[in-house]
């Protein structure tokens, strides 16, 4: 009986230090009818696949045994997605209504994925303006004037868009320690990028820099130094 105790002390410790670096997310996505959906972790390179979730009633809950800071993508549809940040010993809640999970996602419980929500919406708010100006544009074609239709078209659209780079430029700079900072950097619509590498490097590197301190294990962060290093 003594050895028994013994050995549950002993491995009492272990299994505590085992459990903590598991994160826990849980959802509900509400008018969903899919069964299942698909986990994939952004790594610097690639996506991989890391797991099929079911959902029960829209209802899912999964836990990730995530020690250093990882980005996760679940993918409900080809068009449908929820992106978000783990860090060690998170209880994150997500949730939204289907079709439109994209837009009607929620997140609590971590900062960094409720920072990268709010550069997302942005981005959205971004697409819902040039969606606009292509609407007006595709219902004035017969217009006398269209040449000049155009050009006011284009001129709108550079205006909306460094409006865009500005809001990001400034996330950036109120949260540098961030890893959604990064993901900022290098946010995109369809083929359409803010920042350049090279162009604006002074940012990327002031992100990095801050990073290190956050984040100086985080394989995303080694990933941007040596690229960083290349480019020297």
């Amino acid at each position: 009986m003594k050895k028994i105790r013994i050995v549950i002390l002993i491995l009492l410790p272990l299994i505590v230090c085992a459990c903590s670096h598991k994160s826990r997310v849980e959802g509900r996505i509400d008018n969903c009818r899919q069964q299942y959906a698909e986990l994939y972790k952004m790594l610097p390179q690639e996506l991989v696949f890391e797991d099929t979730i079911l959902l029960m009633d829209g209802k899912f809950g999964f836990s990730l045994p995530q020690k250093e800071i990882g980005i996760y993508v679940l993918r409900f549809n080809d068009t449908s997605f929820a992106s978000f940040i783990v860090q060690e010993g998170d209880e994150i809640k997500l949730s939204a209504v289907a079709p439109n999970i994209n837009r009607t996602l929620q997140i609590t419980g971590n900062a960094e994925s409720e920072l990268l929500l709010e550069s997302r919406r942005q981005l959205f708010e971004f697409e819902d303006k040039i969606k606009m100006l292509s609407t007006h544009f595709i219902s004035h074609q017969d217009a006398t004037n269209l040449d000049s239709l155009n050009q006011a078209m284009d001129s709108l659209y550079h205006v909306y868009f460094e409006q865009h780079r500005a809001f990001l430029k400034g996330f950036i700079n109120a949260n540098p320690d961030k890893l959604s900072a990064l993901m900022a950097f290098y946010q995109t619509l369809g083929r359409v990028a803010f920042f350049d590498v090279k162009k604006d490097r002074d940012l990327l590197e002031f992100i990095c820099s801050r990073l290190k301190v956050s984040y100086p294990q985080s394989e995303y962060i080694i990933d941007l130094q040596e690229k960083l290093a290349e480019d020297d």
